[in-house]
């Protein structure tokens, strides 16, 4: 006989009865298999013919240094229509449309230094992008600030 078999011997049955079940709903969130996030979307890289249509680059009046590099510009540039489907879809979800999460996609920054910004260059940043943004999200936009879609951010 083995060292557990042997352990066990005389010890009393297990009363399973009494162990208590997960809830009926958590039941089928058990048996049901995981599953896999979507693979994204393929997007092409293309090669614009008048790269000044869809990019500026705009120097700051109040440079800075941002995670040990200095950042003494910054470039806006077009939003892909992939992007601007995932930042709708983040609108939606979030139940408002916040401007600076586009200008972060734009122009690379994280929306936190964006907020950052010294205000001057803020309303720079934001006048330069605003042009730049989708027909749809300049509509959206100007719908938050009536007084005028740039100049609020």
């Amino acid at each position: 006989m083995s060292d557990v078999r042997q352990a066990l011997e005389g010890a009393p049955k297990a009363d399973f009865v009494n162990i208590p079940l997960p809830p009926e709903e958590a039941a089928a969130e058990i048996a049901a298999p995981a599953r896999e996030a979507p693979a994204p979307p393929l997007v092409a890289v293309l090669d614009f013919l008048e790269p000044e249509a869809v990019r500026k680059e705009t120097p700051f009046r109040f440079p800075f240094r941002l995670d040990g590099r200095e950042v003494r510009s910054f470039v806006a540039r077009r939003l892909l229509l992939v992007e601007v489907g995932g930042l709708v879809a983040r609108a939606q979800s979030q139940g408002d449309i916040d401007p600076i999460e586009f200008y972060a996609v734009m122009t690379g920054l994280p929306a936190p230094v964006i907020r950052g910004l010294e205000a001057d260059d803020g309303e720079l940043l934001v006048e330069t992008c605003y042009p730049f943004l989708p027909r749809i999200a300049q509509a959206a936009i100007s719908l938050l600030t009536p007084a005028s879609g740039a100049a609020s951010a």
